[in-house]
């Protein structure tokens, strides 16, 4: 798992959110992944390609929109 902060161009904060290896064997243990609903868990997950490396998209809108969290 990796912590990530995006900072786009429009945004006035920044935003907060984490990655996950699909393969990782302690996906099923995370309290992060564990605060996220079960529909939108996906938008967290990096899947493997065929070539050994792994893909992971950031959706900023739309129904596949990346899960985003709150720090304080």
């Amino acid at each position: 798992m990796a912590y990530v902060t995006v900072f786009a161009r429009g945004l006035t904060k920044h935003q907060f959110t984490a990655v996950f290896l699909e393969d990782d064997a302690t996906l099923a243990e995370s309290a992060i992944l564990a605060q996220v609903p079960a529909e939108r868990r996906d938008t967290l997950i990096a899947r493997k390609d065929g070539d050994g490396t792994y893909r992971w998209n950031i959706w900023m809108q739309t129904e596949k929109e990346t899960v985003f969290f709150d720090y304080r």
